[in-house]
């Protein structure tokens, strides 16, 4: 099974855009605040990178404001 990883600003638009996605998912790891959208990215370059190419379904969600991005991962 792939993991699946994302980054997003609000924990609400997670379940939203798994859902609108079929994605169906038990418990989510979250990590961060990360100040920036690119230090999210990085961290799930990092995650990526650990786990092996080709392991890991990557998603985005947000609005590009100036909140603070988390990470997400689940099975």
């Amino acid at each position: 099974m792939k993991v699946q990883m994302g980054i997003f600003q609000e924990k609400e638009q997670i379940n939203t855009y798994l859902a609108s996605k079929g994605i169906a998912h038990n418990d989510i790891v979250e990590a961060g605040p990360f100040p920036s959208r690119l230090q999210a990215m990085e961290w799930m370059d990092f995650v990526e990178k650990k786990l092996g190419s080709g392991e890991v379904e990557r998603h985005a969600v947000g609005y590009m404001n100036q909140a603070p991005w988390y990470g997400f991962a689940f099975e």
